[in-house]
């Protein structure tokens, strides 16, 4: 039978517009007890939640991570907890103040520590689906330590989340809305994609300007304003645009999406600001600056890291743990003694995306130890595999850096030993003596004396 690990606890079933609580309490030795209580999701409605289990005694609570549902359920219920937090945050750095200390004892008989289940490891048998046992189940599961929380980091670490995931959507949306533009241009037979790299470059949106706003037509004239290197690919240009069919809707579509474009890089640049801003006002500059350090990543990955993992990876203990957060490490599928697909999982997708970038460009650093790990890697385990294993070291590389809160330092290459230098050498000499190749035997070094006579003999005849 499995252990109780908690006398009383409530499971909390969130929903949109309601949230199913079921308190359990009962001794470790004993059989439990249990009471169910339907609340709203309105803040006066949560408060009554959190005054109910204040009456019960209760300050241990699970929480199903539903969507975004569970979010205001937290902050309600968590709210005491996070300041505690905040609190031991800032003892660890300075000593708190009386009224601080005041405020912490004050705290500690309130606060309700809540955990996040995740749906997936808290699911109940079929058939038995409804909102009162999935609460009951959520208790059980929580009274007997079944249940792992799922990180969630601090209140500034969220903030900053929010705002750098946002980022990330709004440069996906730059994205649609350039994929959106060319399929529009194909439609109206402008195939400048076909010319030129960077369709959106400063000759690409001077042409489209011109084009939409229908100044010109004449493709001699727009391929005149091809500037820089683009100027050689004027025929081009011209071959490009010769007969395209731009009619006023095409002009209308493309003329939106450019502005809508324009609105959005404003918008990104907005954010940027904003993250530096919280970044500076947190005070993690030190952790911000050292992931700089890291090759392959820069100042918008450095503040993506910042928002996943936080600026002391504590949660985590150790960079494997972190590295199966990610989903970058392999997979464990073992039956019968046999190793089955060993395929990553889904992870954090925006830690896990930002991972991925990071180690595609680690991997074109020059005379870094990831370029060489990509080198070796490749032939083997192909492109995609290697960039997964560069994202598996740069995690532990982003951990160390993070938990010992200095910048990274490249590894000192040790020399080749002396089997392995002779193994090197033995292969290439072999495949010389083969092919008829080897150089001749270098003469036996000359005497002083012999020397000496053979320069006077020289002197001699001259």
């Amino acid at each position: 039978m499995i252990g109780v690990t908690l006398e009383k606890c409530v499971g909390i079933d969130v929903h949109r517009d309601m949230v199913m609580a079921c308190l359990m309490w009962g001794p470790v030795q004993g059989e439990a007890q249990w009471k169910t209580q339907k609340f709203g999701t309105t803040v006066e409605e949560l408060y009554q939640l959190k005054d109910w289990l204040r009456e019960q005694g209760c300050q241990e609570a699970v929480v199903e991570s539903t969507g975004v549902y569970w979010e205001p359920v937290f902050n309600v219920l968590a709210e005491e907890w996070e300041d505690q937090k905040q609190l031991e945050r800032v003892g660890q750095e300075r000593c708190l103040t009386v009224e601080e200390q005041q405020r912490q004892q004050e705290l500690k008989p309130r606060v309700i520590q809540v955990r996040l289940a995740n749906p997936q490891e808290v699911k109940n048998r079929r058939g038995h689906k409804t909102d009162q046992k999935d609460a009951w189940w959520l208790a059980h599961l929580f009274r007997h330590g079944m249940i792992r929380a799922s990180y969630v980091p601090e209140r500034p670490i969220r903030e900053l989340r929010m705002l750098t995931r946002q980022r990330r959507e709004k440069i996906r949306d730059v994205a649609q809305q350039k994929n959106r533009v060319q399929k529009i241009l194909e439609q109206s037979n402008v195939k400048l994609r076909g010319v030129l790299s960077d369709l959106f470059g400063a000759s690409g949106e001077a042409i489209l300007w011109a084009l939409i706003q229908g100044q010109e037509s004449d493709p001699n004239q727009l391929a005149n304003l091809a500037k820089g290197g683009l100027r050689k690919k004027k025929e081009q240009i011209v071959s490009a645009l010769q007969g395209q069919r731009m009619r006023e809707t095409h002009r209308f579509l493309v003329r939106q999406a450019m502005e809508h474009m324009a609105l959005l890089v404003e918008q990104i640049e907005e954010l940027d600001r904003q993250i530096e801003s919280k970044i500076r006002a947190e005070g993690w500059q030190a952790p911000y600056h050292n992931l700089h350090s890291i090759p392959g990543v820069r100042e918008t990955a450095a503040s993506e890291i910042l928002a996943e993992v936080g600026p002391k990876p504590t949660a985590f203990p150790s960079a494997g743990h972190l590295s199966s957060w990610a989903g970058v490490c392999p997979g464990n599928h073992e039956s019968a003694g046999k190793r089955g697909s060993g395929r990553t999982r889904k992870g954090n997708p925006y830690f896990r995306a930002t991972l991925n970038q990071s180690a595609w460009a680690a991997s074109r650093q020059q005379h870094s130890q990831y370029q060489d790990l990509y080198a070796s890697l490749s032939p083997k385990i192909k492109h995609k595999g290697a960039i997964v294993a560069l994202s598996h070291a740069l995690v532990h590389t982003i951990y160390n850096v993070l938990t010992f809160g200095r910048p990274y330092h490249p590894p000192r290459l040790e020399g080749l030993d002396e089997h392995k230098t002779r193994s090197l050498i033995r292969h290439p000499t072999k495949r010389l003596r083969k092919l008829k190749a080897w150089l001749p035997k270098a003469p036996a070094p000359m005497s002083p004396a012999k020397l000496m006579h053979r320069i006077e003999a020289l002197d001699a005849k001259l």
